[in-house]
């Protein structure tokens, strides 16, 4: 089991390789935040109209409560994007007509977005859930970026009882330690004990604290110095323990 959206790929080449069977979840649910929350945002949209988008989810919310407040920007609007991907998603929404009055930037990396933040005067509006900007935000403050988180997503734990059972799987997957957080409180009786039965991976030096502020055992960690990704290490796990 994988807690957390995640590129399928290199996980797809472990069920082959590997003869198993890996089953995905997202621990999160996204709500929009009401349109009457969202009015307070609008002068700031309307005095800056650079927006930075981080997610496919975080296009559709902003858009749709662009529709519902039927809000119109006065400025050229300049979109920014993490990935050409998502600049591709974001094409979806916006008519030919507004294409020739927009502008649209990638910055595949942080840096690339901090020399592009550069050349605009005006804020940069982050869009984001409630839980932040994350990584990304931290760094272009810390570059001293004039950017704004603007929250339009609330991101609220799934009950993960409700999606399946701990003692189902032979190995839980942790991305980040709010993933793992959610799980203890969905299955409050996991234990030390129970890592004899469920082996846990994790990834990140605060994912692998937090399960050893609970006292458990993890026999899958990334990134180290031998694996960069979680799917490289447990392809090494999975072959280790075939050899056994």
């Amino acid at each position: 089991m994988i807690l957390q959206k995640s590129a399928i790929a290199p996980y797809k080449f472990l069920e082959r390789k590997h003869d198993v069977k890996v089953d995905f979840l997202d621990p999160f649910d996204l709500e929009p935040i009401d349109k009457s929350n969202f009015y307070r945002y609008k002068i700031e949209l309307l005095e800056n109209s650079s927006i930075l988008f981080t997610a496919k989810a975080l296009i559709d919310a902003f858009f749709q409560l662009i529709i519902d407040t039927e809000f119109k920007f006065l400025q050229t609007p300049i979109f920014y994007c993490t990935t050409s991907l998502l600049m591709d998603y974001l094409q979806k929404y916006i008519t030919i007509t507004e294409k020739k009055r927009s502008e649209f930037i990638v910055g595949n990396k942080p840096e690339e977005l901090v020399q592009k933040f550069a050349r605009k005067k005006e804020n940069i509006l982050f869009l984001c859930t409630d839980k932040g900007g994350g990584k990304i935000a931290h760094f272009l403050k810390k570059k001293r970026c004039k950017i704004r988180e603007v929250v339009i997503l609330n991101k609220k734990n799934k009950k993960l009882n409700n999606h399946f059972e701990w003692k189902d799987y032979d190995i839980i997957a942790f991305f980040n330690d709010q993933i793992l957080k959610s799980f203890t409180e969905s299955f409050p009786d996991f234990s030390t004990k129970s890592t004899k039965k469920c082996s846990l991976a994790v990834f990140g030096k605060v994912t692998d604290k937090m399960a050893k502020k609970y006292k458990w055992k993890v026999v899958v960690k990334a990134p180290s110095p031998e694996f960069t990704s979680l799917a490289m290490a447990l392809d090494a796990y999975l072959t280790t323990i075939k050899t056994h």
